[in-house]
């Protein structure tokens, strides 16, 4: 419904905020080598509101969706360190236990350069976006949409965009936090 807005250029939603505290850890191997590392859920919509410096290979999209691996875009500082030189796209991720025990397994479909997950004073670090859809009941994000608009909008748009959010749920609590991105 918020697209519905001229000034609203994209939307997409993830398990955390970007720019705020909020993180889930995870074990990843390949061939023997292990890296701890940070890691997101996100929609398709997010590419298109977070603009991100896709360096190597392409952004999730419907042709993932029945992906016997789940697909997952890492960062240029998760690649360097898990797969030193070589290649990463097309590589089997194995999501492990403390136990070593393989949780799951994933395919690297794109790299994209390193970023600042919370803000211009964070350090770098390795990282991976994983794919969530809102399609799947059991698998959907619980947290902020991410919207990007136009960078002339109005101030008046926050308050337009609470006004229909607030009719379209009036028992959920809902607020805008603008963010400038990085």
């Amino acid at each position: 419904a918020l697209k519905d807005f001229k000034e609203v250029r994209a939307i997409g939603q993830g398990e955390f905020n970007f720019y705020a505290v909020g993180q889930s850890h995870y074990r990843f191997r390949y061939q023997g080598r292990y890296l701890n590392s940070l890691s997101m859920h996100i929609t398709d919509g997010c590419a298109d509101v977070l603009q991100p410096d896709l360096i190597q290979g392409r952004w999730f999209d419907r042709s993932d969706d029945d992906r016997e691996y789940p697909p997952v875009i890492i960062n240029k500082r998760f690649g360097d360190a898990l797969f030193g030189s070589e290649n990463p796209l097309g590589k089997l991720l194995e999501v492990v236990s403390a136990k070593n025990e393989v949780i799951e397994a994933l395919t690297v479909i794109g790299v994209v350069s390193d970023f600042r997950l919370y803000g211009e004073y964070d350090g770098l670090r390795p990282f991976v976006l994983s794919r969530t859809t809102l399609t799947n009941p059991n698998n959907m994000p619980s947290s902020p949409l991410l919207i990007r608009v136009d960078p002339s909008a109005a101030e008046s748009l926050k308050a337009r965009m609470l006004v229909k959010l607030q009719r379209m749920a009036p028992t959920w609590n809902s607020g805008i936090t603008p963010v400038a991105m990085i």
